[in-house]
């Protein structure tokens, strides 16, 4: 047991909690340290992840009291990954560390093969050296700090350095205090404080303060599409991932440890940004910088429309319909504009008077490259006037600029008889090829009903799933006559004879109000749910009363609650009688000891109970409770 221990300070890593308790100690060996307050000599000096944190609040019990999801809360990295992993996985890691056995907790939160690696040194700022020193009256490690991309401190915006505590060749157990081992090491990179360092420690910061929920790629999607890099409904990855580069620069992503190489089928950011949960598996300083250059990023103010643009997106335009009969050269007009996504062309809808309506791009230099929408009447008009002259199909092509299969479709519409065929026939070589799959289809489907003719219909879609999707999309009328018919279902014989079961529970329940009607003394209360307690199922009767009337009825009679309280009133007076004491009502209402407001008939039964007080011998009432003692 630990009788005096040091309280931790604000953000400090457990390692160093623990290096300034070994400092205080003067053990001369760690190992010591480490059997002193974890009961066991199996401990190790961890720098983010450590474990053991319960047996480590149990050795310092009674005295000192810490609570181990606090420590993993404040005092360990654990919350920094918590953006990245889902929340089975951070669970399991918690476990682990709250654990005495320290395995496998690098390897699930992918810190092994992660392409950021951790620092190789032990962190620190020399501001916050000074700082602590005159707040607390020692330095410590921050868990800031140690941090990957963390190349600035937060709270003071300079340079954190190296010290000369070296994690990853230190194979011996070592616990460094900061007083002693904050000093710079000659392996520095010159790191001047920027913007954009700055952001990315303050942001990392953040992620340290609590547990968030895990971040996926559909929580970036919609904010990609906005910021304008879409291809349709997809992400344009190739503008995306140059826009990225733009922001964070190549050398500012290699000071960060972070792959540049963002043109490979296989890089991060794609993954990030990608419908998959591949984006899980990415460090939680990538999610950091699309994060923060989605927040920052400002697209492009677009280019101001030229003259000629301009005047396609004017409010008039000339109507395209040859027989329009309006005089104004511009009577068509802009009646609404859409598109089809945030970034694409503009589409609108013009309309003239006549009836003419088409769909066009308007930011095309030829608008009228275009999809129609309705012709009107005035070109109805002039297409029946051609058709009832007798033109042949080509000659309407000629006046009228448009397709042989839209001039058979208007005379379809209009219900016109041109000598030339107005049927919209599919090719004969199609037909036939239809023709051929729905003979072997159906031969398909006889010979499997020949060969099976107790299948059902979902037999049959289990087995020709693909005969019967044909037959039911194309040959409906012919599957509906030649379909299995469709069985009735028989009603299964019911498991239980309820009325013999009713039988049963009325002997039983008449038994049991017998039985609790001859013990003596004050009248026993009867109440459904009490006999069902004594049968031995609880509120048999309130779940199945439908099915069990004769019980139900007879439990009706024996549980009244006017019959329960009168039988009370008489057994309190006949108390009161044989102990010689006055028969009044208020000593009847107290000897019964019911909480209830007397009703007319209970008032006349206390009358009559208290007015056979005065006679000179006293005889009881004979009050039936009307209980039927059996089940006739």
């Amino acid at each position: 047991m630990i009788l005096k221990f040091p309280k931790p300070y604000p953000d400090e890593t457990f390692y160093s909690w623990i290096a300034r308790y070994h400092e205080r100690s003067a053990n001369h060996y760690a190992k010591a340290t480490v059997e002193s307050i974890f009961d066991s000599n199996y401990g190790c000096a961890i720098y983010n992840l450590p474990t053991g944190l319960e047996s480590f609040c149990n050795q310092l019990l009674p005295l000192c009291k810490y609570n181990p999801e606090e420590i993993l809360k404040y005092h360990t990295t654990l919350p920094y990954y918590s953006t990245v992993f889902s929340k089975q996985r951070i669970e399991n890691a918690r476990s682990k560390m709250l654990s005495d056995l320290n395995i496998g907790i690098h390897g699930l939160l992918g810190m092994q093969a992660s392409i950021i690696p951790e620092f190789q040194y032990l962190r620190y700022c020399p501001d916050c050296l000074t700082k602590d020193t005159e707040q607390f009256g020692e330095p410590y490690w921050h868990r800031i700090h140690q941090l990957p991309g963390v190349l600035v401190c937060p709270d003071h915006q300079s340079p954190t350095l190296n010290s000369i505590i070296d994690k990853q060749n230190n194979h011996t157990q070592h616990y460094a205090n900061a007083k002693e081992c904050a000093k710079p090491n000659l392996i520095q990179k010159n790191t001047q404080p920027t913007p954009q360092l700055i952001s990315i420690a303050v942001e990392s910061k953040k992620l340290l303060s609590h547990f968030r929920r895990p971040i996926t790629s559909t929580r970036y999607r919609s904010q990609i599409l906005s910021a304008g890099f879409n291809k349709g409904d997809l992400i344009d990855q190739g503008k995306l991932a140059e826009a990225f580069l733009t922001h964070w620069t190549i050398p500012l992503l290699n000071d960060l440890n972070v792959p540049s190489d963002l043109d490979s089928e296989y890089s991060w950011l794609k993954f990030l940004t990608r419908r998959t949960q591949q984006g899980l598996k990415a460090h939680p300083l990538q999610h950091l910088l699309l994060r923060l250059f989605l927040k920052e990023y400002k697209p492009e103010p677009q280019k101001e429309p030229t003259e000629k643009e301009v005047c396609s997106l004017s409010s008039t335009y000339p109507c395209p319909n040859p027989f329009c009969s309006i005089p104004d050269e511009l009577s068509a007009k802009l009646e609404d504009t859409y598109q089809h996504h945030t970034s694409g062309p503009t589409y609108g809808v013009i309309g003239c008077d006549c009836g003419f309506q088409f769909s066009a791009n308007l930011q095309k230099p030829d608008i009228y490259q275009s999809s129609v929408i309705q012709y009107g009447p005035a070109w109805d008009v002039q297409f029946t006037e051609y058709v009832e002259q007798g033109h042949s199909i080509h000659k309407l092509e000629q006046l009228l600029s448009v397709s042989r299969p839209v001039i058979k479709k208007k005379a379809l519409e209009l219900k016109l008889s041109p000598k030339w065929s107005a049927q919209l026939k599919r090719s004969k070589k199609k037909s036939n090829i239809m023709d051929t799959r729905a003979k072997k289809q159906k031969q398909l489907f006889l010979r499997y009903r020949k060969k099976h003719p107790d299948a059902s219909l979902k037999v049959l879609r289990e087995k020709i799933s693909g005969t019967i999707k044909f037959l039911y999309r194309y040959e409906r009328s012919w599957f509906d006559q030649h379909r299995p018919d469709q069985k009735t279902l028989k009603q299964a014989a019911p498991s239980v004879d309820w009325s013999k079961r009713d039988q049963n529970y009325l002997e039983e329940v008449a038994s049991i109000v017998n039985e609790l009607s001859s013990i003596p003394g004050k009248p026993q209360k009867l109440t459904p749910s009490r006999i069902s307690k004594i049968l031995g199922q609880k509120n048999i009767f309130t779940k199945i009363p439908e099915k069990i009337p004769m019980t139900m009825a007879y439990l009706k009679k024996a549980c009244n609650k006017d019959e329960y309280i009168s039988r009370t009133f008489i057994w309190a007076a006949e108390k009161l009688n044989q102990r010689g004491l006055t028969l009044s009502r208020s000593n009847i209402l107290r000897k019964a000891a019911i909480r209830y407001t007397p009703s007319d008939s209970h008032e006349s039964l206390l009358t009559e109970l208290t007015d056979s007080s005065n006679e000179t011998t006293y005889q009881p009432l004979q009050y039936s409770a009307r209980q039927d003692s059996g089940a006739s």
